[in-house]
């Protein structure tokens, strides 16, 4: 049997530009027939629940406070999505829900059994290093 490999992608820069390569990448999966969650933490975003879907393997959860960064230890214990999205990572870091250091240790944690997609507005060395893709975008104009 084949070991399926995962990687880490961290786009930053613009962050609609990084957002929207996230979840296009995250919808491609599931088209795939990948499982995907898809955790918001910028409201604008949160048009996404109007994606439509006609399977359970598309799920969106919101983070609104400290509390809620226990949701993302459940996600690395379940096998059930097979992608993860973690969009808008400064708003959990200048909120000091977390600390980039502490993301990094989640993603590779993650990384042993999903494929991670984190998205900032900001540059965190720590996430770039581990990160098998990293791309940097602008909004041009």
């Amino acid at each position: 049997m084949r070991k399926m490999v995962h990687f880490v992608h961290f786009y930053f820069g613009d962050a609609d530009e990084t957002f929207y390569t996230g979840i296009g990448t995250a919808i491609r999966a599931l088209g795939h027939g990948e499982k995907v969650q898809v955790i918001l933490t910028d409201k604008k975003f949160y048009w996404v629940e109007k994606i439509p879907t006609e399977t359970d393997d598309f799920r969106i959860f919101k983070l609104k406070n400290k509390n809620d960064i226990n949701f993302l230890k459940e996600i690395i214990n379940s096998s059930e999505q097979e992608l993860i999205l973690i969009s808008d990572i400064d708003i959990l870091i200048q909120n000091n829900w977390i600390t980039a250091e502490h993301l990094k240790d989640i993603a590779l944690k993650l990384k042993e059994k999903k494929e991670v997609i984190i998205t900032s507005m900001s540059f965190y060395k720590s996430i770039a290093n581990i990160a098998d893709y990293c791309s940097h975008f602008s909004k041009e104009g």
